[in-house]
């Protein structure tokens, strides 16, 4: 179901819960501070008064004298919001205050019979819906043999700081209550506002006709991610464009050359049953269908290729030694470059050359280079084939020179196009325009760089600069 929420929601709500949450926590920590601090107010104000009435008492042989009592200690006797108590040690009570009315004091009065608690440590007590804030102190007469150390027991009211701070709380409550509900209105309504124009993208996507995708969307982008939105998708739709002709290309072109050597095959047949021919004469038909097979298997390799390196986006890289994958692809062609007497000149470099790659993938790269190579050099010529290390020992370098027709600079602009070739090469009846395509677009997913250098007559030169890696020795 949140899924299908509108984004307006999507945004909206979580920030309107975070805002509670920020609130409460808020307002949590607000209350917990005021609370603190009213609580230090008040056992300052206790400690202090308690320590009034223990300087009020007026003394008569260093014990108090009840009956000669002074002025403050008057007014705290008959104060309302304040009872004490002073007591012997054995329990029994030398004296109490008059302030609150006679059952309150009759209920303070059993509290304070219970059991002793920490002195001079302050701590609330709930009686008849009323919170009091009381404390133990002792009364001492160091001077006198016959003086008792005595307890006096206070307790202050402090509903009305209480009440005070529930009031505190409610305003809290209300205002927060008030702001969130402003701000999710707010929020809600900017938001509302700002994907205007992405509803209206999202109506104008469905009308995009998939045979025939154009994209026109003439409203103004309102802010930078609109822009980078609209911009990009635009960017998208033309690659999807350019992709989609690039693809019919390749169906018309994988056609046509699929057609080629399917009609050659089909002529040969026909030219075997149409009459009586010699041994010699079906075993130079054969050759014919054989090279015409290869042909094909040629083709559906390379376009297997092309298939795999689109399964591949996200591929595993290793860490290989560059100098195997070289080598394996000189013994592979090898054999193909004898019988056109061509030579492939390769030294192996003496240490090995390390790089992350996709063995299989890097490995069709230069094969495909090597069999270009081949392919448009001279008999009797060379390709060299060079591997080296950069003197600061970041990247390496494979050079791959031939000796073959060469290309001009328009036709080295197109290298890397599915099905294209150069016109030197389009007789050429073992090229199909794929093969530096594949190793290019290989090449690049590996974050190569690739440089081309070549002339009309003077063979071509193709270097390719991998990052080395350096493994940990083991």
């Amino acid at each position: 179901m949140w899924n299908k929420s509108s984004l307006p929601l999507k945004i909206t709500l979580p920030l309107v819960l975070m805002q509670i949450l920020g609130l409460i926590c808020g307002g949590w920590i607000l209350m917990s501070k005021i609370d603190a601090a009213r609580l230090n107010e008040l056992d300052e104000l206790l400690i202090g008064q308690t320590e009034l009435i223990t300087e009020s008492l007026i003394h008569n042989a260093e014990q108090p004298d009840f009956l000669e009592r002074s002025e403050f200690f008057k007014e705290f006797e008959k104060d309302p919001s304040l009872y004490f108590e002073i007591v012997r040690p054995d329990g029994s009570i030398l004296y109490t205050s008059s302030g609150p009315d006679p059952a309150f004091r009759e209920e303070l009065g059993r509290f304070f019979q219970g059991p002793n608690v920490a002195l001079n440590k302050p701590y609330d007590v709930d009686i008849n819906d009323q919170t009091w804030r009381t404390v133990y102190t002792l009364i001492r007469f160091p001077n006198s043999q016959k003086a008792e150390t005595l307890t006096l027991k206070t307790a202050m009211d402090e509903t009305v700081s209480i009440d005070e701070l529930d009031s505190i709380r409610t305003l809290i409550i209300v205002g927060g209550g008030l702001l969130s509900i402003l701000t999710t209105i707010a929020t809600a309504a900017i938001v509302l506002l700002s994907t205007v124009n992405l509803r209206l993208f999202a109506k104008n996507l469905r009308l995009i006709d998939p045979e025939n995708p154009k994209w026109s969307f003439p409203v103004r982008a309102h802010s930078a991610e609109e822009i980078l939105l609209f911009t990009s998708f635009d960017t998208m739709m033309q690659e999807m464009l350019k992709a989609r002709q690039i693809q019919k290309l390749f169906l018309a072109n994988a056609s046509h050359e699929l057609k080629t050597p399917v009609a050659g095959m089909l002529a040969a047949l026909e030219v075997v049953l149409a009459r009586e021919r010699s041994p010699e004469s079906y075993q130079a038909i054969c050759r014919d269908l054989l090279r015409t097979v290869r042909d094909m298997k040629r083709l559906t390799g390379a376009l297997l290729d092309t298939s795999l390196l689109d399964g591949h986006k996200n591929m595993a890289l290793q860490t290989i030694d560059f100098r195997s994958v070289v080598q394996r692809v000189v013994d592979r062609w090898s054999n193909h470059a004898a019988e056109k007497s061509i030579t492939l000149e390769w030294t192996p470099p003496p240490l090995p050359l390390w790089l992350a790659a996709h063995p299989e993938l890097l490995d069709v790269a230069v094969s495909n280079l090597v069999d270009n190579a081949i392919k448009y050099s001279s008999s009797g010529k060379s390709v060299g084939i060079e591997l080296k290390s950069s003197s600061d020992g970041k990247t390496l370098a494979l050079i791959i020179k031939d000796q073959g027709m060469g290309m001009d600079a328009a036709t080295q602009a197109r290298l890397g196009e599915i099905f294209y070739r150069a016109d030197v090469a389009r007789s050429h009846r073992d090229s199909f325009g794929l093969g530096f395509a594949n190793a290019k677009r290989i090449l690049e997913s590996h974050k190569a760089k690739i440089k081309v250098e070549s002339a009309i007559g003077m063979g071509t030169r193709v270097t390719i600069e991998l990052s080395q890696v350096h493994p940990a020795l083991t």
